[in-house]
């Protein structure tokens, strides 16, 4: 079973918010594993109870380091888990000043890393620049393919060019946005297996294709969508410039004309990919 391997360096610059948070590792690093009694945090935190949660259901393999700049948190997920966004943005949210993650994808054998700083994910000289007292630190706590449960080539990791291996964002972004795009991803996901398992009970039941309900259902999708531009299109126009009457015959000429070219295009990628299906 493939899993990610993952590291996370924790960097406070409160140290209250340091001691509470290595208490609570410190309380969950002795939780049985393989016990389905939830870890015992203190009542009313929320942040306690999202991490021990997280902690007990998600990770595996968990442990802790305690050094002089930082927590280290060491533990492996599931090969679907990735950057745990929620967690990490709930820690800032607690007073967290910056974060390092290291995740090696065991099933496509990569190396990620990703910085953190005032709840962004943000680029490695953004980090350098903002906290360079911490830079020495990273290096010695977390060399890039230093952890010996990495399964890869020695030789495809080269820590003098590190910065092949980190994520490295054009401007921080937000970890609400980066939470807000997984979510709208996901549902997305869902809708398309909802409409996938829709279309195949229909094509059970009257003895269709699947393939041709979902033919027919993205070119209705077309068929109004070009509806829906040309209407726009004609509104605005309208609005913003004399002439009504112009705007009004372009407007339904493109009412018939937009759906027409969206179903052709539509038409022509379906016949293309089935082209190529044929000749493989």
């Amino acid at each position: 079973m493939s899993q990610n391997s993952q590291s996370l360096l924790l960097f406070f610059a409160d140290p209250q918010l340091r001691a509470r948070s290595e208490r609570l590792l410190e309380t969950l690093k002795d939780v049985d594993p393989d016990s389905s009694e939830p870890a015992v945090v203190e009542a009313g935190d929320a942040f306690a109870t999202q991490l021990a949660t997280i902690w007990q259901e998600e990770w595996f393999n968990t442990s802790y380091e305690c050094h002089a700049d930082c927590l280290k948190l060491n533990y492996d997920s599931r090969s679907g888990e990735g950057v745990p966004l929620a967690l990490l943005h709930a820690w800032f949210e607690q007073g967290l000043t910056a974060a390092v993650l290291e995740i090696f994808f065991d099933q496509v054998g990569e190396l990620k890393r990703y910085h953190f700083v005032d709840d962004a994910l943000v680029s490695k000289s953004h980090l350098e620049e903002a906290y360079p007292q911490w830079v020495a630190t990273i290096a010695e706590t977390l060399p890039f393919g230093s952890n010996g449960d990495y399964d890869c080539d020695e030789d495809g990791v080269d820590e003098e060019a590190d910065d092949d291996y980190c994520v490295t964002p054009s401007a921080p972004i937000a970890l609400s946005r980066l939470i807000a795009d997984e979510k709208a991803r996901a549902e997305k996901a869902q809708a398309m297996v909802d409409e996938f398992t829709r279309l195949t009970r229909v094509a059970a039941e009257t003895g269709t294709s699947p393939l041709s309900l979902m033919k027919s259902t993205l070119v209705t999708q077309c068929l109004l969508k070009g509806a829906f531009h040309a209407l726009l299109f004609t509104l605005v126009m309208v609005l913003l410039f004399q002439g009504m009457w112009l705007w009004i015959v372009m407007g339904l000429l493109l009412l018939v004309a937009l759906p027409l070219i969206y179903v052709k295009r539509l038409l022509s990628d379906i016949g293309g990919d089935e082209e190529v299906a044929d000749a493989d």
